[in-house]
């Protein structure tokens, strides 16, 4: 039984992200087996990461207004910002 379920949250923004030859490999089969597509097993897996994650909570309770990036919570040209969709690249 797979852990992440399908599911879709309203807006998306793009993420890039490398990963070496095995891991998208087994992203693509993953997402075979649970009959999603990849963006949905990366959204799940890092919300099953930040979930699992105690220590994680409290510190973005204090840093909740920070985009990861160095931009504070702006966003730019109409992209939320908060919510992340990675896009899948040969």
């Amino acid at each position: 039984m797979p852990l992440i379920a399908p599911r879709s949250r309203g807006r998306k923004a793009t993420v890039k992200i490398e990963l070496d030859g095995e891991t998208r490999r087994q992203l693509k089969l993953y997402a075979k087996y649970s009959n999603n597509d990849c963006d949905r097993i990366v959204e799940g897996a890092l919300a099953l990461l930040f979930a699992q994650d105690k220590d994680f909570a409290p510190w973005s309770a204090t840093h909740g207004d920070e985009n990861g990036d160095g931009r504070g919570s702006r966003s730019r040209k109409g992209v939320d910002t908060q919510g992340a969709q990675v896009g899948e690249s040969a």
